[in-house]
């Protein structure tokens, strides 16, 4: 797949299936762009708790790849963590969990976004700090399970849909 032109805003009826990766599991949130959140199309997808190594991450790249055809998804946007300082144990999870979505993006021949958490605050209109809430009730949501994780990803959707990706 190679580079990715520069960033532009998506065409509407775009889908786009927003990532936030939380201890190494993708909480996740489809956006129909504009501004149509899909929250009950798909929620999260953990790593195979029975599984370690290549295993695990062949596992995981083929699971969320069965999701991205499944919800029909035309891009990925993957939320940038805040972590300032890694432990390597703790890193682990994230790295892969995120190498995956990028092979499955490019085996999909699909964009795959990464958006900083202030762009994507920016992007929805909303504080980052008061984000989880205000995100909720500016898209008319009833926030449910992982909410605390999956607003990111409807964040880092937003801000792909219009443009404000790296």
């Amino acid at each position: 797949m190679g580079r990715m032109p520069p960033a532009r805003a998506l065409a509407d009826g775009t889908r786009i299936l927003g990532v936030n990766i939380a201890a190494g599991d993708a909480c996740m949130v489809l956006l129909e762009v504009p501004d149509r959140p899909l929250v009950d199309e798909i929620v999260e997808l953990k790593p195979a708790a029975h599984l370690d190594g290549a295993d695990a991450a062949r596992d995981f790249h083929d699971r969320f790849l069965q999701e991205l055809r499944r919800v029909r998804a035309e891009a990925v946007a993957v939320a940038h963590t805040r972590q300032a300082s890694w432990v390597y144990s703790k890193a682990v999870p994230r790295v892969r969990a995120e190498t995956c979505i990028m092979l499955a993006c490019t085996e999909q021949r699909i964009p795959f976004f990464s958006v900083g958490q202030e762009a994507a605050s920016k992007a929805v209109g909303v504080p980052l700090k008061t984000m989880q809430a205000d995100i909720a009730g500016k898209f008319g949501i009833t926030p449910g399970k992982r909410w605390n994780d999956r607003h990111l990803a409807l964040a880092a959707a937003v801000a792909a849909a219009q443009g404000m990706v790296r």
